[in-house]
């Protein structure tokens, strides 16, 4: 017969399979509370980044176009609830000082309907078994 996880087991389950992905440096935890760090990495040739000065203007001389060959990395912050998976979603923080604020937004919108739509896959295949 099928055995539902209970929440701590699931949370344990989840954290194993990160660790075992992740890079030691990239993942922290502690408890429920953890970070995942992403250093974004350029193939051989740098990328060249626009940068608008003051986008209340639409002077093009305003702006100014930069290589990069490095970037800070982006981190995301998360708390497991004590009801996750099952009643609550986990919670969580975006930093990424070379993102909008709309860009975070949006990134955490979309990250929110993914952790939504992984949660109904699951319940409608309890519902099949």
């Amino acid at each position: 017969m099928f055995k539902v996880m209970d929440d701590k087991e699931s949370q344990d389950n989840e954290i194993l399979a990160l660790e075992s992905i992740l890079e030691e440096s990239s993942f922290k935890i502690d408890g429920r509370s953890g970070s995942i760090k992403v250093n974004p990495k350029f193939s051989s040739y740098p990328v060249k980044l626009n940068l608008i000065v003051d986008s209340n203007t639409c002077d093009p001389s305003t702006n100014r176009l930069y290589q990069v060959n490095f970037l800070p990395p982006c981190v995301l912050k998360f708390t497991l609830p004590e009801n996750y998976p099952s009643s609550s979603p986990p919670k969580y923080a975006l930093s990424c000082l070379w993102f909008s604020e709309e860009q975070v937004s949006s990134f955490c919108y979309r990250l929110h309907f993914k952790i939504v739509c992984i949660n109904l896959l699951f319940i409608l295949l309890l519902f099949l078994n």
